[in-house]
């Protein structure tokens, strides 16, 4: 899994391993061995009936009143964007970003950027910026590559920990395995990027 989707980010196998224990481990001890289906079914049906039950006869204890249901945590993330210090790739020729990265069009992409970086003040036709894109010569012929970026959060939900991962991309070509003669695929994650000019409904402003 780690090999064809990369580390595992925003999750990790605790959690199947310990519904592993829970319904199936747990469930088998406690039958005779004989025809264990049907006995652990009706084994982890008593005990989803006493975990209620327990649950109701501490809501009688505490008063009688009214259960509390907690409001689930605000989901709305004020993002922080992370990469590593150094880059994947020190530097990839433009040629292979456009075979191996599918980055078509970074040369036009790249320039029209240097125009309007150039001109912020300036209301730029599209025609305009064309032409300002076309005077723009590209000093070096390879650019630094990073292949995951990260966006890190305050934790919404008081596990403890100051920071986590709430969202990734990966943008990876294919490439060999470190170890025997496997080919690791390539792994391009899809996004939609707010330019800033964005709202929350609507597709104006997202790349």
């Amino acid at each position: 899994m780690i090999r064809t989707f990369g580390t595992t980010d925003n999750y990790n196998t605790e959690y199947m391993e310990q519904l592993h224990i829970d319904l199936a481990k747990d469930a088998y001890r406690a039958t005779n061995h004989k025809d264990e289906f049907i006995q652990m079914t009706k084994w982890l049906e008593w005990k989803e009936k006493i975990a209620r039950h327990e649950q109701f006869i501490k809501w009688r204890l505490d008063g009688d009143r009214a259960p509390h249901h907690p409001h689930p945590p605000d989901l709305h993330f004020d993002r922080t964007q992370q990469l590593t210090k150094h880059p994947s790739a020190k530097a990839v020729p433009i040629q292979k970003l456009i075979t191996d990265y599918g980055a078509t069009y970074f040369r036009q992409a790249l320039t029209r950027y240097i125009a309007q970086q150039q001109n912020p003040n300036e209301v730029i036709t599209r025609q305009r910026l064309e032409n300002l894109a076309a005077g723009i010569h590209l000093p070096f012929h390879a650019v630094p590559v990073y292949h995951k970026i990260k966006w890190l959060s305050t934790d919404a939900w008081e596990h403890g920990n100051l920071l986590v991962t709430v969202d990734s991309i990966h943008a990876r070509p294919h490439c060999n395995a470190r170890r025997g003669n496997d080919v690791v695929p390539a792994c391009f994650d899809t996004a939609l990027i707010n330019d800033s000019t964005g709202s929350f409904v609507g597709v104006k402003g997202i790349t």
